[in-house]
């Protein structure tokens, strides 16, 4: 059955991480390798596919990470329930603090670990609305861990006062290509482009990720709205609409531009092979990320990506070669991306594609 494997993520969204530990789950289970049990302080839509393959999900509810009692007392819960479950290996996703109690529990049970980040922040950034105390306890945390697992040696360097260097393991980010083969397979274009609303001559760029400041969509509008008068045909779709403040005031500034006919604002959906599909051009505007699944995904459609230069996408893209880098907090150089990307023939496209 392999190894009882206790794991600890920080909430069941759609986003990367939540995406990468799922698909990992599933490869590792069909190999074998683990019986895994996930838990998760906060729950989302990827719970459902996760009990569908037979994992147990269990909800802990949000972390008390402003009091120190509170957050030990979920500590000691955990372990309790830990010790009698037969565990034998813990797998933590995240260094998100949502983690930390997981990992806290997983260490006093004695179990080896491994920890998966995903984060290209420096610890002290990442920890920061934590109340006193914690940010030490990260650091002893991430000590018990017997492997880190990092996905850009940029993310590596940042953890490195933390995680000495025979525990550093760099792995970048795998995808299933035999799933997407299969959708580009049964893809029509024509009747994506009908079914989403598009014109059928549209130079349609996207932009896959929940929206959030720190990828930096709202630049990308601006940026977009910057070149839009020269390329008539050019469309722009932003998904990863959430419930947020953030998400309504990108979308309130999408539709104030210039451009707003020419500027959607989708909600987040597991349907993004759909717009893969559909698209001519893959942006990633983010001033900060570690190695962003949509961009490897989209490459794997074989499309064209326009990406700003920030750590694992320095790694994955050559400029010029397999696509094209800007730099990243720069309105005005994404213009100057967009306009180079959106001037490329449709042969330099299918070349850098």
């Amino acid at each position: 059955r392999g190894l009882r494997t206790l794991v600890c993520t920080h909430q069941l969204c759609l986003g990367g991480a939540s995406q990468y530990l799922a698909e990992t789950l599933a490869a590792l289970r069909r190999l074998g390798a683990i019986d895994p049990v996930v838990l998760s302080p906060i729950g989302g839509p990827l719970r459902e596919r996760l009990e569908a393959l037979g994992i147990p999900v269990h909800v802990s509810g949000p972390a008390p990470l402003h009091d120190l009692e509170a957050h030990d007392g979920r500590v000691a819960e955990i372990s309790a329930w830990a010790a009698t479950q037969g565990f034998e290996l813990a797998l933590v996703n995240t260094a998100s603090p949502l983690t930390l109690a997981g990992a806290e529990a997983a260490a006093v049970v004695g179990l080896p670990g491994i920890w998966v980040t995903h984060e290209t922040y420096p610890p002290a950034v990442l920890w920061a609305g934590c109340g006193p105390g914690f940010e030490s306890r990260l650091g002893a945390a991430l000590g018990w861990a017997d492997r880190v697992i990092f996905q850009a040696g940029e993310s590596a360097a940042l953890f490195a006062p933390l995680v000495s260097e025979e525990r550093r393991l760099t792995l970048p980010y795998g995808i299933d290509l035999e799933r997407i083969d299969a959708s580009r397979a049964a893809l029509d274009r024509v009747a994506e482009r009908r079914r989403l609303g598009l014109p059928l001559d549209a130079d349609l760029l996207v932009c896959l990720g929940t929206i959030e400041p720190r990828k930096a969509q709202a630049a990308l509008v601006q940026a977009f709205d910057l070149v839009a008068d020269q390329h008539p045909r050019a469309h722009l779709a932003l998904v990863g609409g959430v419930d947020t403040g953030h998400s309504a005031a990108v979308a309130s500034w999408a539709s104030a531009s210039r451009s707003a006919d020419r500027i959607a604002v989708v909600p987040t959906t597991p349907d993004v092979h759909s717009w893969l599909g559909a698209a001519d051009l893959l942006v990633c505007s983010s001033r900060i990320e570690t190695l962003p699944r949509a961009v490897i995904e989209g490459m794997a459609f074989e499309l064209p990506v326009l990406a700003t230069a920030i750590s694992g996408l320095r790694e994955l893209i050559d400029d010029g070669v397999d696509g094209w880098l800007c730099e990243p907090g720069d309105t005005v150089a994404l213009a100057d991306g967009l306009r180079r990307a959106l001037a490329a023939g449709p042969g330099e496209r299918r070349r850098i594609g």
